[in-house]
C-alpha cells in the first residue's frame, strides 16, 4: 500500500500540483487565478492571493461591500488556536493528518493514512469530555487517495454533526456521524451521497445541511450542491466550479471559487436569499472569445471535442485534430479554464490552436481523477498497454463523429508529464493512425526514473522498481527500443524544462539520441530555466508558438502566440 501524501512529494504528476452538454470557456491573453489565504468571520471577510502566471497580489475582500483592496498581509491564520487540545492523541499514533477540532472543543478528529506496511486507514474521533474514542477501520481499494482531498472531515458548528470523506465503497463520498448518539460503531457512519460520481470537497453549514463540490451531471462538470440531512433532498446551487481550493464558510455564508471567463475568482452565496455575488475584481482582459466543448464518452473514455469558429471552418473543411492528454494520471482534464493554474495554461494554448483552425479533443484516460477506484486501479500493470488502447479506441470513436462534419487532415497527440509518456507510447503502437506526438516534460525512461523511488504511485503501478518479477512490465511500457515502430514520417517534438526536478532533461535527449539514427524526426526544444512546472509568461508563448509550428498552423512570419 502506497502513501499518497509523502508519495507525491517525489513523483512527477503530483508537482502539476456527458452527454452532448455545451460548455463555454473565454479565452484572452492572460489568466488570473485566486487562493484563499485566511478568512475572519467576524469581519465577514477573507485574505486571497490573486492574479497572473508570474505575478500575484494581496487582496483582503469584504462579503458586506464585495470590495476587494490591495493588502500586505501573506499570513494563513488559524480560525482557532489548538492550544493543547491535541494532547488527546497518544504519542505512538503514526501517520496522522487533517487533525483538527470542534468549535466548542469537545471533539477531536484526525486521520491515518495507509501505506504498504499499514493497509488500513483510520477515521478517529476523540470525546474530550467523556473521555471516550471512536474510529472507523476503512479499507483501501488500491491506493490511499483521501490524502489528496482538500479536506476530509468537518462538524457542524453546534458540533451535533460530523461528516467525513471516503472512497471505500468505489468514489470519494460523504458519510454522516450524529455526534449526540455515538456508540462503539458510530465512526463507520451513513453514506449521504452516491458512489455514481466523486465528491472534492464539502462543508458542514450547519446540523442538517452540507454543502459539497460534485461531478454529478457527468466527471467533467463540476458543479456546488447542498444537501438536507432530514429530507435527503440534494439541489444544485451552482456549475463551474473550482475544485482546487475548499469551499469556505465565512459567517452565515458560503464562498468558493469558480471559473468565470479568463479568471478563477471568489464567488459569495447567501443561502437565506439563494443569491449569488461576485467581487469586483480587476482582469487582464474585458473581452471574451466564447466556444463550446462538446462533452461524451469515447467508448471507455469521456471527453471534450471542441472544434474552431464558424467562420474559421466552415462544415466541410478539412481540420487538424489534436488529442490532449493530461499529466498525473491521478488529474483531469477541463471544459472550461482547469481548476489548477499549472493546467490552466495548456488551456490556453489549446484554445490559441483552436481558434487558429483545430479541432481540440481532450481525453481521461484509464487512472484519471473523478472517476472511481476502478478506474484509477485499472491501470495497474497496464501502464502502455491499457492506456494505449482505450486512447487509440476513443481516437477512432471521436475521429468518426468528427469527420461527419469535418475530414480530419492529420492527427496530432499532445501532453505533458504522464500525458506526454502517453502521447510517445501511443504514437508508437500505431504510427499509421498518428501524425505526431509532441511531449512536454514527458517520461521516456521509466526504469530510470522508478529504479530510486521506492514508494511512489508508478511503484505501484508496476508492482515495484525494475527486476525479475515485473520486467515484463516495463517492457511494455519502454519506448527507448520502440523505433522500430515509428515511421520516418512521423513528428516527434520534446518540448523540455531545463531545470526540471522531477523528469530529469537528460530523458528527452536520451530518446533523441536513441530514436533519431534510424531516421525518426526528434526535435528537443528546451525551456529555460523552468522546472516540470511553468511559471514564466515566455514559456508559455514558447510553447505555444513551438505547438503551431508542429501542427503547421498560424503560418506566416512572426511569433502568434503572446502569452501575458
Amino acid at each position: 500500500m502506497v502513501s499518497m501524501k509523502h508519495l507525491f512529494l517525489k513523483i512527477f504528476f503530483l508537482v502539476l500540483l456527458f452527454g452532448g452538454a455545451d460548455i463555454f470557456f473565454a479565452t484572452g491573453a492572460s489568466l488570473e487565478y485566486a487562493t484563499f489565504i485566511s478568512t475572519d468571520s467576524a469581519t465577514n471577510s477573507f485574505v486571497m492571493k490573486y492574479g497572473g502566471l508570474e505575478e500575484k497580489k494581496y487582496y483582503d475582500c469584504s462579503l458586506s461591500s464585495l470590495a476587494c483592496t490591495a493588502t500586505s498581509s501573506r499570513e494563513s491564520a488559524l480560525s482557532a488556536s489548538p492550544g493543547n487540545i491535541f494532547d488527546s492523541i497518544k504519542n505512538t499514533e503514526e501517520r496522522v493528518i487533517f487533525k483538527w477540532f470542534s468549535l466548542d472543543r469537545r471533539f477531536v478528529y484526525y486521520y491515518q493514512f495507509a501505506d504498504e506496511e499499514h493497509p488500513y486507514r483510520f477515521y478517529n474521533l476523540i470525546d474530550t469530555k467523556t473521555k471516550k474514542s471512536y474510529y472507523y477501520k476503512s479499507p483501501v481499494p488500491f491506493l490511499d487517495l483521501m490524502t489528496e482531498q482538500n479536506r476530509l472531515f468537518s462538524i457542524s458548528p453546534d458540533s451535533k454533526t460530523l461528516y467525513y470523506l471516503d472512497d471505500r465503497d468505489g468514489s470519494p463520498a460523504i458519510y454522516y456521524v450524529d455526534l449526540t448518539h455515538l456508540s462503539k460503531s458510530a465512526m463507520k457512519g451513513k453514506r449521504v451521497t452516491k458512489t455514481t460520481y466523486s465528491v472534492a470537497d464539502f462543508i458542514a453549514y450547519d446540523e442538517n445541511n452540507v454543502y459539497f463540490i460534485a461531478n454529478r451531471v457527468n466527471p467533467l462538470t463540476w458543479s456546488l450542491y447542498h444537501y438536507n440531512i432530514e429530507t435527503s433532498g440534494i439541489e444544485k446551487i451552482a456549475d463551474n466550479v473550482s475544485y482546487a481550493d475548499p469551499i469556505k464558510k465565512i459567517g452565515e455564508r458560503i464562498v468558493f471559487l469558480r471559473m468565470r471567463g479568463n479568471s478563477v475568482v471568489p464567488s459569495v452565496y447567501n443561502p437565506a436569499s439563494k443569491t449569488f455575488s461576485d467581487f469586483l475584481l480587476p482582469f487582464a482582459s474585458a473581452k471574451e472569445e466564447l466556444f463550446g466543448a462538446k462533452v461524451a464518452r469515447y467508448g471507455s473514455l469521456w471527453g471534450s471535442l471542441s472544434l474552431p469558429d464558424i467562420s474559421t471552418a466552415p462544415k466541410g473543411k478539412a481540420l487538424p485534430l489534436v488529442v490532449w492528454l493530461h499529466g498525473g494520471p491521478y488529474r483531469q482534464s477541463s471544459l472550461t479554464l482547469h481548476s489548477f493554474s499549472s493546467y490552466g495554461v495548456y488551456d490556453w494554448v489549446l484554445n490559441e490552436a483552436r481558434k487558429n483552425g483545430t479541432a481540440i479533443l481532450k481525453l481521461d484516460y484509464n487512472g484519471s481523477y473523478g472517476y472511481g477506484t476502478d478506474f484509477i486501479e485499472s491501470l495497474k500493470g497496464g501502464v502502455g498497454v491499457k492506456d494505449v488502447k482505450e486512447v487509440l479506441s476513443a481516437l477512432r470513436i471521436a475521429k468518426k463523429e468528427l469527420e461527419k462534419e469535418h475530414p480530419v487532415s492529420h492527427v496530432y497527440l499532445v501532453g505533458n508529464s504522464y500525458g506526454g509518456y502517453l502521447a510517445l507510447r501511443t504514437i508508437a503502437e500505431d504510427p499509421e493512425a498518428i501524425t505526431g506526438a509532441f511531449s512536454i516534460n514527458g517520461v521516456t525512461d521509466w526504469s530510470a526514473l522508478l529504479t530510486n523511488l521506492e514508494d511512489s504511485l508508478f511503484n505501484a503501478y508496476f508492482d515495484g522498481p525494475p527486476g525479475k518479477e515485473n520486467k515484463k512490465m516495463y517492457d511494455n511500457a519502454d519506448i527507448l527500443g520502440r523505433y522500430d515502430d515509428i515511421d520516418s514520417k512521423n513528428k516527434i517534438t520534446l518540448v523540455q524544462s531545463t531545470d526540471d526536478m522531477t523528469i530529469d532533461p537528460l530523458q528527452a535527449t536520451l530518446l533523441k539520441s536513441r530514436w533519431q539514427p534510424f531516421g525518426i524526426n526528434v526535435t528537443v526544444i528546451p525551456i529555460q530555466g523552468e522546472d516540470h512546472v511553468f511559471h514564466k509568461t515566455a514559456s508559455i508563448s514558447t510553447l505555444c508558438n513551438s505547438l503551431f509550428a508542429f501542427i503547421s498552423i498560424g503560418t506566416g512570419a512572426g511569433e502568434k502566440c503572446a502569452f501575458q
